[in-house]
């Protein structure tokens, strides 16, 4: 057990531990009088999850009233375990595949005197706290407004504890046999990096499914959703229950304030990972050796592949491919830095569709989209430029909502960690760089905006009568904005670069940079979008013609993001000297 505590407290400070280093800033820096950075950072992260949280609290309060009148208040905390325990599972998976198979400290850790399970054990500890964290952020809102409706006292309190450490038990141990199953069945596959980006299609696939279970009960009425939760072993509760079995000791525990109930539910978490234990001893050793091992196909190719192959092509454009290749074949970096600009339709439009379908059958549909073309074609004048406009803030609110979604250029320096001595010396200068990194960013953030924003134009053009001029006009609009945003995350990434990591996850997905580009790029949407707005109104209502106000902000926004990409060029070449 000593060596069980010693390589966990190792382990947490290498996995965890830059993490919290970014957030307090070096040494230097705190003698400069500089270190409040990662500080305000953090207090501006909790300011802006705030509001959520209230929103899970009030929902667990107000929920509480309304199934009280049924005497069904209980299913509350049944479904905060249900939520907490589903979550957890989900993001477990590239959790556990990052953290036990893809972390660099395999290699030291294998040749030493530990056996499977210590090693294991660390490393399952470390998941533990990490996931214990993020499900506090998830369930303790819930929780306190279900304390506070009703009047619960100290008790509770140290339930509720207790929950948030000992709940992410079950569903990283689930996420984690069946990962070291897989690679012990596949540990004849040399690509590992494809069973990575399985596991993680795994997880959006399991998100996914997730949000369209809840969209599809959004018209279910109260009785028919107690019922759902409470039917039965065949019931949604019923079927989660036969997976965590333990959420019933949890359950008692909080509602009747039982400690032989929370009692057990401790223990059967414990038990839960002395399973889990045991079978590492026989899976995990197997699956882990040899997995920075590599395969080639060594076929031969012919002359005309050779040919084009190495053909010949400028340096940047040959940067922006190495950066490119290097974000399509490492799983980690697809997934958080490029995937959601292509299927980020599954995730918000296709929902929206279902709702509607949900409450409007097609016949109806199809009848409100050809009035609206009919009421469309006939307006002339400044009511069809009204429709013009209305149709470009949408292109706008499509193309910011995608970019703000991907971080190819928002992670471009953070993802060299180690590496980034390759900038130092190869014969490239750093403005080439820059360039390669920007190009590559926005090429694959051109698919998201301009892309799908393109495909909807059509389609508005199509099927309501949109004029014809709002299918090039979005198209630049979208092109400024996604050099614009490229620019914006480049230059957070420059300023304060995430270099020091074991794993791709903690560079991508414990970078502290990732939120606040996206904050800000949403921020700046949101400001330009209400400029471009109130503009439109005053100028209209003076009588000034819609394209003027069009003309306008189309004329800020090419400005904007020249001043902003040249501002990138210089400054940023600065940045990456002064970088060691």
């Amino acid at each position: 057990m000593r060596k069980l505590f010693c390589l966990t407290r190792v382990l947490f400070k290498t996995s965890l531990g830059s993490l919290y280093q970014g957030m307090a800033g070096n040494k230097n820096k705190k003698k400069n009088g500089k270190g409040w950075g990662g500080k305000l950072l953090c207090l501006f992260l909790l300011i802006c999850l705030f509001p959520t949280f209230i929103m899970l609290g009030v929902a667990a309060y107000e929920g509480h009233d309304l199934l009280a009148g049924i005497g069904q208040e209980g299913l509350i905390v049944s479904f905060i375990g249900i939520l907490g325990s589903m979550a957890t599972l989900i993001f477990a998976i590239s959790l556990v595949l990052s953290i036990f198979y893809m972390s660099r400290d395999v290699e030291m850790l294998l040749p030493m005197p530990l056996k499977p399970w210590e090693i294991v054990g660390a490393k399952f500890t470390v998941a533990w706290l990490y996931e214990a964290a993020t499900t506090a952020l998830l369930v303790l809102p819930p929780f306190i407004g279900y304390g506070l409706a009703e009047k619960s006292g100290i008790l509770y309190g140290f339930f509720v504890a207790l929950s948030v450490l000992f709940l992410p038990a079950a569903p990283l141990v689930y996420a984690g046999l069946v990962l070291m199953l897989i690679m012990r069945i596949f540990k004849g596959v040399k690509n590992k990096d494809f069973l990575n980006l399985i596991a993680m299609v795994i997880v959006l696939a399991a998100a996914m499914a997730l949000g369209f279970s809840m969209q599809s009960m959004e018209g279910i009425s109260q009785a028919e959703l107690v019922t759902l939760l409470s039917a039965g072993e065949n019931s949604l509760l019923g079927l989660v229950k036969s997976l965590f079995p333990h959420l019933g000791f949890l359950e008692k525990a909080l509602l009747e304030g039982d400690a032989l109930s929370m009692f057990l539910f401790v223990a059967a978490s414990f038990g839960f990972i002395a399973v889990f234990l045991a079978a590492a001893n026989f899976l995990y050793f197997g699956g882990v050796a040899g997995m920075n091992e590599t395969s080639a196909k060594r076929r031969k190719i012919s002359e005309k592949e050779s040919l084009s192959i190495n053909r010949r092509t400028g340096a940047v454009a040959s940067y922006a491919g190495k950066e490119r290749k290097i974000l399509f074949r490492t799983p980690i970096y697809f997934v958080n830095c490029a995937l959601l600009a292509f299927i980020w339709p599954l995730l918000f439009l296709i929902p929206l569709v279902m709702g509607l379908s949900s409450q409007v059958e097609i016949g109806e549909l199809t009848w409100l989209v050809s009035e609206a073309k009919e009421w469309i074609s006939s307006m002339s004048g400044q009511d069809r430029m009204s429709v013009l406009a209305a149709a470009l803030f949408a292109a706008y609110g499509l193309s910011c909502m995608s970019l703000s979604l991907t971080a190819a250029s928002g992670t471009s320096i953070s993802r060299e960690g180690t590496n980034f001595s390759y900038m130092k010396y190869i014969p490239l200068s750093y403005r080439d760089q820059i360039r390669g990194k920007l190009l590559c960013g926005i090429e694959i953030c051109a698919v998201g905006s301009s892309g799908y924003t393109g495909i909807l134009l059509v389609l508005a053009v199509a099927f309501l009568g949109v004029p014809a001029a709002a299918l090039p006009l979005g198209l630049i609009l979208s092109v400024l904005i996604n050099v614009l945003f490229n620019c914006l995350q480049l230059l957070v990434d420059l300023w304060r670069p995430k270099l020091v990591w074991e794993t791709e996850t903690q560079a991508v997905k414990q970078n502290l940079n990732v939120v606040v580009e996206m904050f800000g790029s949403m921020g700046l949407s949101v400001l330009f979008g209400f400029l471009g707005w109130k503009l439109f109104g005053i100028m209209t209502d003076a009588g000034l013609s819609a394209w003027a106000p069009i003309g306008i902000m189309t004329g800020v926004l090419a400005l904007t993001a020249f001043v902003l990409y040249r501002v990138t060029l210089k400054v940023g070449e600065r940045m990456l000297e002064r970088l060691e």
